[in-house]
């Protein structure tokens, strides 16, 4: 197992990694289980729409074809500590507080309209 460990990382390292840098992106190694492999994309290919394309592209085309005692690559969809990080540092330079009220009642909202006066002042 640990052999084709070191394959996967090695097909990631010299295949993957460097199609993924050219966008910002990377992606690391998370596990394998009955051989499925589950990586993680991280930088610009996290939420990036084009993500999934990328993963069946790139990294399953590369790691399935090189490895073909492999079954499946799987992207884990959980949050990534980088993207956790971001998300702590933006949040610790603002204060949340409760948005003020906006909605006012109907009949301010939408007052009825005036009663048509025809024929001049009354």
């Amino acid at each position: 197992m640990a052999d084709l460990t070191n394959r996967i990382e090695a097909v990631l390292a010299e295949r993957v990694r460097p199609v993924l840098a050219l966008h910002g992106g990377d992606i690391s190694f998370a596990s394998l289980e009955d051989n499925v492999v589950h990586v993680t994309l991280h930088g610009e290919c996290v939420g990036c729409p084009a993500a999934d394309m990328s993963m069946h592209l790139i990294v399953k085309e590369e790691l399935l074809g090189a490895l073909p005692e492999l079954s499946d690559v799987v992207l884990d969809g959980g949050v990534s500590d980088e993207l956790i990080a971001q998300a702590k540092l933006l949040m610790g330079h603002h204060k949340f507080s409760a948005p003020p009220p906006r909605l006012l009642p109907l009949a301010v909202a939408n007052p009825a309209p005036a009663p048509c006066r025809q024929g001049g002042a009354a």
